[in-house]
């Protein structure tokens, strides 16, 4: 699996999360599932990029 970075409208606003995937198509499919599931429908992917573990825990340390 390899660390990407999600770019996403939510409610007007762009955020930003890092997750886990074995590709951009199978990680676009499992967010798009997530957020169906839980009736999230103002949302949308704009863009998955390539990530490094370095920036995953940089951005997670930022966060904590």
């Amino acid at each position: 699996m390899k660390p990407y970075r999600v770019v996403y409208l939510h409610e007007g606003k762009m955020h930003t999360m890092y997750l886990y995937g074995l590709s951009k198509h199978i990680l676009r499919n499992s967010i798009v599932k997530h957020w169906n599931e839980n009736l999230v429908f103002d949302a949308k992917v704009l863009r998955i990029e390539d990530s490094s573990e370095e920036e995953l825990w940089r951005e997670y340390e930022m966060e904590s």
